[in-house]
């Protein structure tokens, strides 16, 4: 979900990849993935979610098994291999948020821990991409490491660090999408020096 050559090259990165999915697979969401199903405008089993950055196919598995319809997108060829491996029931998909097209309005998005490799000056674009994708009602989950815009990591790849407050302004940027909830979470990995996550839910409006 970049348009970051360095970001890209380590996603894409076999080796690198099965690292990372060996990591990101022992994160407990669960609780955050029951907020999105809570929210959402239908019963899960009559929802079609799209899970933005599906990474190693971890999520997009608990909500194929929550009965919905689910595409998988990302960005990376070797996270998409996982994903076929980990969530079979899925529609995989590789291709870029920035680029893609939803071929029908989603009940659900679950961006998590993906927006944030897309640049400061992108994420408005992103999402009103998102929200002119959602069903009227329908629900976007999006996480990000608190912190102060964009930075690069010592692997090399660039994140997009966001407050609770940066989010907001965000959100009414572009955008009709609407608060549900904004809320912050410790790391789920317990790693130190990720000091918390700012978790925003927000719905598309009926009328």
């Amino acid at each position: 979900m970049s348009d970051d050559e360095a970001t890209r090259r380590f996603y894409a990165d076999t080796s690198r990849a099965a690292a990372y999915a060996e990591r990101a697979m022992g994160a407990d969401v669960a609780s955050l993935r029951q907020r999105l199903l809570d929210a959402l405008p239908v019963a899960p089993a009559r929802a079609r979610i799209l899970d933005l950055g599906c990474g190693p196919g971890r999520d997009a598995a608990a909500f194929s098994q929550a009965g919905a319809e689910v595409i998988a997108l990302d960005a990376s060829p070797a996270m998409i291999a996982l994903t076929r491996q980990a969530a079979p029931q899925a529609l995989a998909v590789c291709a870029d948020l920035l680029t893609w097209t939803a071929p029908a309005p989603l009940h659900g998005v679950w961006a998590c821990a993906s927006l944030l490799h897309v640049a400061p000056d992108a994420l408005p674009d992103a999402l009103a991409r998102i929200a002119g994708w959602l069903h009227p009602g329908g629900v976007l989950y999006a996480s990000f490491q608190r912190g102060d815009g964009a930075r690069r990591a010592a692997d090399g790849r660039r994140f997009t660090d966001a407050s609770p407050e940066a989010l907001l302004a965000l959100l009414h940027t572009r955008t009709t999408l609407q608060r549900i909830a904004l809320w912050e979470t410790p790391d789920a990995l317990g790693r130190p020096h990720v000091p918390s996550w700012v978790n925003l839910l927000a719905r598309r409006p009926k009328g």
